[in-house]
C-alpha cells in the first residue's frame, strides 16, 4: 500500500549523503510513520536514524517526501561481498506493521569525496604501479556534445567530485587528447580511483580506462562514468 520513489545524493559541501524519498499512500489508511533499514553492503551505507515521522498523517491518494541521512559504518560492510550499485532495503509500515524490500539505486560518484584526489605529480606514479591488466576499459560512443570535448568533459566530471589532474595530445594522431582524472571515496578505507579519457576531435566517442587498486570497483566505476558522460 505504498509507493517508494528513491536516490541518493550528496548535500551541501560537507560530503553529506542523503537518501531522498518519496512516499505515495495507496492504502485506505493514513500512512503516519515507517522504520528503515538498509542491508550489508560492500560500502558501509547506513540511516543515520530508521525512524521516518510523517508532519501529518499522508491520506489515501496522497504524498510526501522526506530527505533521510545517511552515514558510512564499517560495521556495515559485507565482508568479501562484491560491490553492486544497488542497495537492499526494507521499509516496515508502523501502523500496519507491514514489511517489504526493494533495492535503491547507487550513483558511485555519490561517494566520491571534494579533496584527497591524486594530483599530478603522484599520478603517473601511482598508474604504472597497477599492472596493465587490472585496467578495465571500454568505448563510450553517441556521446552528447557536451561531453565530447576535454572542456566539456572536464566540466561534466569536475561536478561530480573526480578531479582532473592533466591533458595532452596522443602522439602520431592529429586531433586526438588523451584526458587524465582521479578520485577517491569516503568510504573506509578509502579507495583511489584513476581515469583515463581519449576523445577525437569531432567525433561523439570517448574510450575510458579506469586503474585502482579495488579491482572489484573498476567496472563500478567505469559505469558511473559512462553515466556522467551519456548526460
Amino acid at each position: 500500500g505504498v509507493g517508494i520513489r528513491a536516490a541518493l545524493r550528496q548535500e551541501g559541501n560537507n560530503g553529506s549523503i542523503v537518501c531522498e524519498m518519496e512516499f505515495s499512500n495507496l492504502a485506505p489508511a493514513p500512512l503516519q510513520a515507517l522504520a528503515i533499514k538498509f542491508n550489508v553492503n560492500a560500502f558501509g551505507l547506513m540511516p543515520v536514524s530508521p525512524q521516518i515521522a510523517f508532519p501529518s498523517p499522508v491520506p489515501q491518494g496522497g504524498s510526501a517526501t522526506h530527505v533521510l541521512p545517511l552515514t558510512l559504518s564499517p560495521a556495515m560492510v559485507a565482508p568479501g561481498a562484491p560491490p553492486t550499485l544497488q542497495l537492499q532495503t526494507a521499509v516496515k509500515n508502523m501502523t500496519t506493521g507491514h514489511v517489504f524490500y526493494f533495492a535503491i539505486p547507487l550513483d558511485l560518484t555519490v561517494l566520491f569525496a571534494g579533496s584527497g584526489q591524486t594530483d599530478r605529480a603522484g599520478f603517473i606514479p601511482a598508474w604504472k604501479a597497477i599492472d596493465d591488466s587490472l585496467e578495465v576499459s571500454a568505448n563510450v560512443s553517441y556521446l552528447p556534445p557536451s561531453s565530447s570535448s576535454p572542456d566539456g568533459v572536464i566540466q561534466k566530471l569536475g561536478a561530480h567530485r573526480v578531479a582532473f589532474v592533466a591533458r595532452r595530445p596522443v602522439p602520431g594522431t592529429a586531433g586526438q587528447e588523451s584526458v587524465y582524472f582521479s578520485a577517491v571515496t569516503m568510504t573506509s578505507p578509502p579507495v583511489h580511483v584513476l581515469l583515463e579519457i581519449t576523445l577525437q576531435a569531432g567525433v561523439p566517442q570517448a574510450k575510458v580506462a579506469v586503474r585502482t587498486q579495488a579491482q572489484a570497483l573498476a567496472p563500478l566505476v567505469l559505469a558511473a562514468v559512462e553515466g556522467v558522460l551519456r548526460k
